[in-house]
């Protein structure tokens, strides 16, 4: 199991669990998984990451199938069942990895730690079976995924989260060793769900600043688009109803009734939203 390299060095096996994982890069859990991966790997630890085929183009599919070691992390892909049951669900998305009970069956023993990420999955369900069995710990970093209700609503998304609470949200997060959240929201989120307060540990996500190490010259993003307010406003990332988008227009227009050196920029891929958010402008304007 840890392997003692000095009294205070070990080398820790460590599992990694989510949907999908490099090349797909489709959102930010990803991206922190690669990253934080790496970093581990770079400190001496071995990390091996479960995930799925989902998301990766078509032209990579055939070469992704079995296992790969992307920075030093073995990653194990998982053929994703395809059909309607896998397709988005208000942005819910459903993964079935065929195979993924057998090698967890014979490999989770050998583990020191898992870090299952996102809440509800297959996945992770099928893992943490094993990692009780075994007697291995994990933790559970949710990314805000706890909640059922979305904007009020009791829908079928609902009723699918709710199910899987009952066969295995409840369990996965009562025998998990830490829950760890991005922010005070969802510190009280897992409260909400019954998570012990000495279970809870607040961990803001870290960046990798790596990537900024070479800056473009200042003042080409205003340049480009014509900026001339002092202040600007960024959101980066998708743009999508599920970022709460409507929130923070919405609340940069009452901003805009105090001053009028600010503008708001909604930075990213257009996920069907962009009409909608006009609209929301127009109505405010």
């Amino acid at each position: 199991m840890i392997t003692g390299i000095r009294r205070d060095e070990y080398q820790v096996n460590i599992l990694q669990v989510l949907g999908g994982f490099v090349p797909a890069q489709f959102g930010g859990t990803q991206k922190f998984c690669h990253g934080l991966s790496k970093e581990l790997v770079k400190r001496g630890h071995n990390v091996t990451v479960y995930a799925t085929d989902a998301d990766i183009g078509r032209s990579r599919l055939r070469n992704v199938r079995g296992t790969e070691v992307i920075d030093g992390i073995k990653v194990h892909y998982f053929r994703n069942l395809r059909g309607p049951l896998t397709h988005k669900l208000d942005d819910y998305r459903i993964y079935l990895p065929l195979g993924i009970s057998s090698m967890a069956r014979g490999e989770v023993g050998s583990y020191d730690i898992i870090h299952l990420q996102v809440f509800r999955s297959i996945q992770n369900a099928m893992v943490h079976h094993y990692a009780r069995k075994h007697n291995v710990p994990y933790v559970l970093q949710p990314h805000g995924s706890i909640p059922r209700v979305v904007l009020g609503k009791r829908g079928l998304k609902w009723l699918l989260k709710w199910l899987f609470d009952v066969a295995f949200g409840y369990r996965i997060l009562r025998d998990a060793s830490r829950v760890i959240t991005d922010t005070e929201v969802g510190v009280n989120e897992a409260k909400e769900a019954g998570v012990r307060q000495d279970k809870i540990v607040l961990k803001p996500l870290p960046f990798d600043t790596e990537e900024f190490s070479q800056l473009p010259p200042s003042g080409q993003f205003r340049k480009k688009y014509g900026i001339n307010e002092k202040h600007i406003v960024m959101f980066l990332g998708r743009i999508y109803w599920i970022k709460g988008l409507d929130f923070l227009v919405e609340s940069f227009y009452e901003l805009t009734q105090l001053r009028d050196d600010v503008i708001l920029a909604l930075v990213g891929p257009d996920k069907n939203y962009q009409a909608t958010n006009a609209r929301i402008t127009s109505s405010l304007s």
